[in-house]
C-alpha cells in the first residue's frame, strides 16, 4: 500500500511540474504597429524608385554605347568638345525619356513640356514641333 501512496506523490509532484511548464498566450490579438507598416512601406518605395533609376541608368547606357560605337565605325570624331556637348544633351535627353516612363522626374522634361508641342493623340498624332525659344 505504501507503493500507491508513493506513485500517487509522485504523478503529483510530475504533473505540477508540467503545469508549471505551460506558457499561456493571450487571449486578446495585438494591435498591428501601422508606425511600423507606415516605415515598412516608405522603405518599399525608395527601394522601388531606386532600382528604377538603376534600370534607367542601364538601358542608357546600353542604348548610348551602341549609339557611339556606330558613330566610331562610321568615322566621327567623338573627341571633339562640340560633339562631346551635343553627346551629353542627347544622352540626358534619353535618360529624361526614360525616366519619365517609370514616373521620375528630370530636369529635362519641364522644358520638353514647355516647347515641344503635338497634334492629334494616339495612332492620329501628326505633328510634332519644338519651339526653341521656349526650350
Amino acid at each position: 500500500m505504501q507503493n500507491i501512496g508513493l506513485k500517487k506523490m509522485l504523478s503529483q509532484m510530475t504533473d505540477d511540474k508540467i503545469k508549471d511548464n505551460i506558457i499561456i498566450f493571450p487571449k486578446i490579438p495585438k494591435k498591428p504597429d501601422t508606425k511600423a507598416q507606415q516605415l515598412d512601406a516608405k522603405r518599399q518605395e525608395m527601394l522601388k524608385l531606386e532600382h528604377n533609376k538603376i534600370f534607367v541608368q542601364a538601358i542608357s547606357e546600353d542604348l548610348t554605347e551602341t549609339m557611339l560605337l556606330r558613330l566610331k565605325d562610321e568615322n566621327f570624331n567623338l573627341t571633339d568638345p562640340q560633339f562631346l556637348k551635343d553627346y551629353k544633351l542627347l544622352s540626358e535627353s534619353l535618360k529624361s525619356m526614360l525616366l519619365r516612363q517609370v514616373k521620375i522626374t528630370h530636369p529635362l522634361q519641364e522644358r520638353v513640356d514647355r516647347s515641344v508641342t503635338t497634334k492629334g493623340q494616339g495612332e492620329n498624332l501628326y505633328a510634332i514641333t519644338i519651339d526653341y525659344k521656349k526650350f
